[in-house]
């Protein structure tokens, strides 16, 4: 009888190993499509020839030592800066430190050759323009979802000036950046 159960079991054993169903080779795709984004933007005119300038004083790239009316009006706006992306941006605003002669630094508060460099867009009251750092990620609030294809928007520049170690020309560069807006 044992010989008998061992081979049933034995037999079955068999059976179900062989009765394991074999699936057909399958294969599916999926297709993966991108659209690129591009990032565009120019400023014009590409220059602030502030002049000469005097120690302790605020300087205006449109008006020279005019203060503007607050808040910015687009009339004296030097600047505009046109998106051509192909999506709305947030553009931040940076420069370079002062060089030539005894260098003039950027900061947040006017001193011995330190100055404070601020920028606004048409709109924004003059207490509250960003204040213009060598760091390019600092000031990505400069403008806020300025729109694509041609979206333009007005801006101005001011320079405050501390005391000065010479009176050597001084030249900063400005950098505008774009980022996909957020």
């Amino acid at each position: 009888m044992k010989r008998l159960v061992i081979s049933a079991v034995l037999a079955l054993v068999l059976v179900t190993s062989a009765a394991v169903p074999a699936f057909a080779a399958s294969s599916d795709t999926v297709s993966v499509t991108a659209t690129p984004i591009f990032l565009t933007i120019e400023v014009t005119p590409v220059d602030a020839p502030l002049g000469s300038v005097v120690e302790s004083s605020t300087y205006w790239a449109y008006g020279g030592l005019t203060t503007p009316q607050t808040p910015l009006a687009t009339g004296e706006c030097r600047f505009t800066t046109t998106n051509s992306s192909s999506v709305a941006v947030d553009i931040s605003i940076s420069a370079s430190n002062f060089i030539g002669g005894v260098d003039w630094t950027l900061a947040a508060t006017v001193g011995a050759d330190q100055v404070v460099m601020r920028a606004g867009t048409v709109g924004t009251a003059i207490g509250s323009m960003v204040v213009v750092t060598t760091d390019p990620a600092n000031n990505f609030t400069f403008h806020n979802d300025l729109g694509d294809t041609n979206g333009t928007e007005k801006w101005e520049l001011s320079l405050e000036t501390g005391t000065f170690g010479d009176e050597v020309l001084k030249t900063s560069v400005i950098t505008l950046q774009a980022r996909v807006a957020t």
